[in-house]
């Protein structure tokens, strides 16, 4: 009689391994446990397994179903003539791992190594996060946005695609068009920070599109975001044509047209038709802030700017507006020129004439004529012209021939002045005029004194009571240097 001692397996299954065989299922396959190692007969299979948050423990791409490890399940009993079973209702694209046990009726014997699998990628399971549009100009869109959360994705994310297309309203009209951003493999490992962006250009001006972003997997395209719609900008101009150039006086005359172009080189020509609506002038002084400004209408072309500060540099800047606002700026430099000054210094009806001397005074000339700083005086002299009276009755009168004037410098300080070495009895025209940087101006109109006889002595034409004999009576010799500088004057 042969007795046999039956107890639970010493030995695992065999060959235990694992494959996806979908994006929720793995698929299981195995040999039974040795003979030696059953210690009776082989009732079936006891399969546990346990999703695990990376390959290995921490290995491997980002998976799905959330992070950390997931409780262990025990699955139900496998009959002991299977050698392949699957695993449903699993994770997409989770790791997970697997052992394996042979049953007895005496119990279950000892696990076999883990397998780790991972089930099979899907779609992703939510669109990207955040997503943001701005129009950039008027043909072309930014749009960035953030990666789908990691317990979603549900595969390994490829890339994305931005879907745009022209709206007047929220359904749209048309077909949408798509742009591509495909990833590289160092930007597969992303994280939850890690933002996107993608340019969308040759769009139409002013135009409203309404943009979405999906993310990919090798198995298709994910949930698309929610649509936004946005409005490309308007068209604005380009610089409008520009002239500066030197005004009368202290003032700068400028001049432009309508700009030839659009700033925006890439706008699709069949967006509606740009209109200068005005302008905007700016200038100001060379290396300061551009403090004046001025606006147009579309129909003026021309402004003077007055009242500058000559012998300055300035800058001016003109820039056109249209519906969506002033586009790019023209600049022109100048400087304004210096002028000589505009009035003339006024002369006083007031003077004191001796038989050889005019003594006279004045004003500068208004400060709003002078154009800068004075800088001296010229004083121009000469006889009045016209008929001389002689000292013989019995002769006719004889016209006196006319000269150049002589002149005379002066410091600008001064305000009065006498003429000396004058021909007595003798009619003179005396002008007067100022000069700065620039030059001079013009003459004062002339004043017209004669010089006394000999004998009268000293006088003027605001006559004192009881005048001193000291300041109208001159001895004839007092007179000789004077005269002597006449006769000077005469013979050379």
């Amino acid at each position: 009689m042969v007795l046999y001692h039956f107890s639970e397996p010493s030995a695992p299954p065999e060959g235990v391994s694992c494959e996806s065989a979908s994006s929720t299922s793995l698929r299981v396959s195995w040999r039974p446990p040795p003979k030696e190692g059953l210690n009776g007969e082989l009732a079936g299979y006891e399969l546990r397994y346990q999703r695990v948050s990376r390959a290995g423990g921490g290995g491997g791409g980002g998976g799905g179903g959330g992070g950390g490890q997931g409780q262990e399940v025990k699955g139900l009993p496998i009959p002991a003539q299977q050698v392949e079973t699957v695993i449903e209702g699993l994770d997409k694209w989770s790791w997970y791992n697997l052992t394996l046990a042979a049953t007895t009726t005496e119990g279950t014997g000892p696990d076999s190594p883990a397998a780790l699998c991972r089930t099979d990628e899907d779609v992703p399971g939510a669109a990207p996060r955040q997503v943001d549009v701005q129009p950039l100009n008027s043909s072309a869109l930014r749009v960035t946005w953030r990666s789908v959360l990691p317990r979603l994705r549900q595969g390994q994310i490829r890339g994305y695609q931005v879907h745009f297309v022209q709206s007047e309203s929220v359904e749209s009209r048309n077909l949408p068009r798509i742009k591509d951003l495909l990833l590289d493999e160092s930007q597969m490992e992303e994280d939850d920070s890690t933002q996107y962006e993608l340019i969308l250009g040759g769009l139409r001006a002013d135009t409203l599109y309404s943009v979405s972003v999906a993310a990919y997997t090798t198995k298709g395209d994910g949930a698309h975001s929610k649509a936004k719609l946005v409005q490309t900008q308007g068209i604005t101009p380009g610089p409008p044509s520009f002239w500066v150039r030197p005004g009368s006086g202290p003032a700068v005359e400028v001049h432009w047209a309508p700009p030839l172009t659009c700033s925006e080189s890439g706008s699709d020509s069949r967006g509606p038709p740009l209109e200068i609506l005005g302008y905007r002038l700016q200038f100001g002084l060379k290396n300061t802030s551009l403090d004046s400004t001025v606006d147009f209408t579309s129909r003026e072309r021309n402004f003077t700017a007055s009242n500058l500060s000559q012998g300055s540099s300035y800058i001016f800047v003109l820039s056109a507006r249209s519906r969506a606002g002033y586009g790019d700026e023209v600049q022109q430099e100048i400087t304004v020129p210096l002028f000589p000054p505009l009035g003339h210094p006024k002369l006083s009806s007031y003077v004191n004439v001796t038989c050889c001397s005019i003594q006279f005074s004045w004003l500068p000339p208004h400060p709003d004529e002078c154009n800068g700083v004075l800088t001296e005086y010229t004083i121009a002299y000469k006889e009045a012209p016209g008929p001389n009276p002689s000292s013989d009755p019995g002769l006719y009168f004889l016209p006196t021939p006319t000269a150049p004037p002589w002149l005379i410098m002066i410091p600008a300080s001064e305000s009065s002045y006498t003429i000396l070495g004058l021909n007595h009895s003798t009619a003179y025209e005396v002008q007067l005029r100022a000069h700065n940087v620039a030059g001079p101006g013009p003459f004062s109109p002339p004043l017209v004194s004669q010089t006394l006889a000999f004998e009268t002595g000293r006088a003027g034409l605001r006559p004192q009571e009881n005048p001193s004999p000291s300041k109208h009576w001159f001895s004839f010799t007092s007179l000789l240097p004077l005269m002597w500088i006449s006769l000077q004057k005469t013979l050379y």
